[in-house]
């Protein structure tokens, strides 16, 4: 075998990333673009000791479940990775996702409740960053090639409201009639889909922009559902977007949404879910496997602007809070403040420095909710919340392999994994978010 080589196969599952998997042999494959069960000629791209990929050349028994993308920037764009597969099918993989990783990491036959699919496929995304590239005297706007840096130009995508995408395209215009071409390097548009309000972010890599309040007034002016527009300057030479500094061109510098009947501040720098429709079915299964009384002292580990700590609130006694961005964290004290909450209390910090904190002061904490990022909770994290001794730990994952292997962290520490519940909070991409229950044994 070698690069260019043309074989047939059959599609026997699919990675974590949705790549279907082919034999050739006892050499495996994997094919970007092919469904379950699909036989197909494949063309060898590259190869490495143990595997390959491949792409596919022609389908000859395509399945069921593939459908033709409705994207046309599909399957350049890497926004989207499994278009071409039903929604059905989709729901198929992320469930089978989350077995497999428990299977695998976990080493735990464990049952996994059926994903709790979303009403929209497309139009579901409150949020959308989008990298600018200027080359060749050309400026180009879009999203990333899949493994690459290279922008794919896309004016629509189908995964943002439409209102967003015309901020968008807006800004973009704007950018170029004022020549800020070499300056700004992602517009940010975020969405409160409850009221309709929406911030634009311009990131810069400079802190003055002679004429961006004519920009912001331009803006606002096409736009009316734009309340606040924001330069955020970032002179960083890495991957991170968004830099610590926000200079408020026009408005208040936030918007604000509503999630189960309580109301958030979302500035710039905030985490806040990317689906506002499946947020709630996310944060509302959380609540029903902790099992509230009401008397519950519970913890919000990573809690962002304090949405889930916030959400909770009703139906526990107090609310301790941690987070190390300090911008979020005065957003969850404001947002507990303007639901008129007097017992929830967020702090900034490291999670598992926190949580010593709160065992130094007697604070004895029934129910945990942790929300980590997507590498999961480091070792500090979870030795000290055990030794908090809740009853319980309601585990919010984006990404099933880490929570896995938390999962038997915990296990060795005497938790015990009860329910697995997957959600779909991105439709037609490869990401699953994932609630799991953990009781003390």
């Amino acid at each position: 075998m070698k690069k260019n080589d043309i074989f047939r196969g059959v599609c026997l599952g699919y990675t974590e990333d949705g790549l279907g998997v082919v034999r050739n042999d006892s050499f495996v494959f994997f094919v970007k673009g092919i469904l379950k069960g699909e036989e197909a000629d494949i063309r060898i791209l590259s190869l490495k000791k143990n595997y390959g990929y491949g792409k596919v050349e022609s389908i000859l028994t395509p399945s069921a479940s593939r459908r033709e993308a409705t994207c046309p920037y599909y399957p350049k764009c890497g926004g989207c990775q499994i278009m071409h597969m039903d929604y059905a099918e989709q729901l198929r993989f992320k469930e089978e996702k989350v077995k497999e990783s428990f299977r695998k990491i976990a080493h735990m036959d464990q049952e996994v409740l059926p994903i709790l699919g979303a009403k929209a496929e497309y139009r579901y995304r409150n949020k959308v960053q989008i990298p600018l590239q200027y080359e060749d005297g050309k400026l180009k706007g879009g999203f990333y090639r899949s493994y690459s840096h290279d922008v794919v130009e896309i004016d629509d995508c189908l995964l943002q409201s439409e209102e967003g995408n015309q901020v968008y395209r807006d800004a973009f215009q704007l950018i170029q009639s004022y020549h800020y071409e070499k300056d700004i390097r992602h517009i940010l548009i975020k969405h409160a889909f409850r009221n309709g309000e929406i911030m634009l972010v311009l990131i810069s890599r400079k802190e003055k922009l002679k004429g961006i309040e004519a920009i912001a007034d331009e803006i606002m002016k096409k736009d009316p559902l734009v309340t606040t527009v924001v330069v955020n300057l970032n002179q960083r030479e890495d991957n991170v977007i968004l830099g610590e500094k926000n200079i408020m061109i026009r408005g208040s510098g936030y918007i604000t949404d509503m999630l189960l009947g309580k109301q958030f501040k979302i500035s710039p720098n905030s985490f806040y879910q990317i689906n506002p429709a499946q947020t709630e079915v996310l944060y509302q299964t959380a609540i029903d496997f902790a099992a509230l009384s009401g008397e519950e002292i519970i913890a919000d580990i990573y809690g962002g602007i304090g949405t889930i700590g916030i959400c909770a609130s009703d139906h526990a006694k107090e609310v301790y809070g941690v987070e190390w961005v300090q911008e979020a964290v005065e957003d969850a004290k404001e947002n507990s403040h303007i639901n008129h909450l007097s017992n929830t209390h967020y702090e900034v910090g490291d999670a598992g420095k926190a949580v010593e904190k709160w065992l130094k002061e007697g604070i004895k904490i029934d129910v945990a909710f942790i929300d980590p990022p997507r590498k999961g909770c480091d070792d500090l994290t979870i030795q000290s919340l055990v030794k908090l001794d809740p009853k319980k730990i309601v585990y919010v994952s984006c990404n099933p392999a880490t929570l896995a292997r938390d999962c038997t962290k915990f296990a060795e520490l005497g938790y015990v994994t009860e329910r697995i519940q997957p959600v779909d909070m991105f439709p037609n991409t490869n990401h699953v978010e994932t609630v799991c229950l953990l009781t003390l044994s």
